[in-house]
């Protein structure tokens, strides 16, 4: 591998990390890659690389660094005027919030601000599933009686 600026280059490709499950590997690589770019003054890659780091939070099962990580990550991407990939950024936090139990408020609008994000950069088809699921999430929502167990309640009670 050659050396580059910085030696960015030389670093293991964290989305290998991401593909193998390997979350801390990825974190790791994700913080030096975020450090890097921060050093350079790179606030474009180091946006994308909050988000990263909120999808390899969210792997090893820490919500609320990810969450942080996501909302860094949406309003720099935003402030650089990427729109697509802060479309991306606001569907990773609203998986992350979904994955985290969060209010399904929260959720919801981060679904909708990933359709405007994408709206904003002409992407029609990525602004429909954000809707989508920002809608399936109303669908759910209502069918749900205000007494309902969630399946991960339902193990809890077997097996305590």
């Amino acid at each position: 591998m050659t050396q580059s600026f910085h030696g960015i280059e030389s670093l293991p490709n964290p989305e290998r990390f991401k593909d193998l499950r390997r979350f801390d590997d990825a974190l790791h690589a994700h913080q030096t890659a975020r450090d890097l770019h921060q050093q350079t003054g790179d606030t474009h890659g180091e946006a994308i690389a909050w988000n990263n780091l909120g999808t390899a939070y969210r792997g090893l099962g820490r919500f609320d660094e990810a969450v942080v990580a996501g909302k860094q990550a949406a309003a720099m991407l935003a402030a650089a005027r990427d729109w697509f990939r802060t479309g991306e950024a606001w569907g990773e936090l609203a998986t992350t919030l979904t994955a985290a139990g969060a209010d399904m408020g929260q959720v919801r609008e981060a679904w909708e601000q990933s359709a405007q994000a994408y709206t904003q950069a002409g992407a029609d088809e990525e602004a429909d599933a954000s809707r989508e699921h920002a809608t399936n999430m109303e669908i759910v929502e209502a069918q749900l009686p205000t007494d309902a167990v969630r399946p991960e309640e339902e193990v809890a009670s077997e097996s305590g």
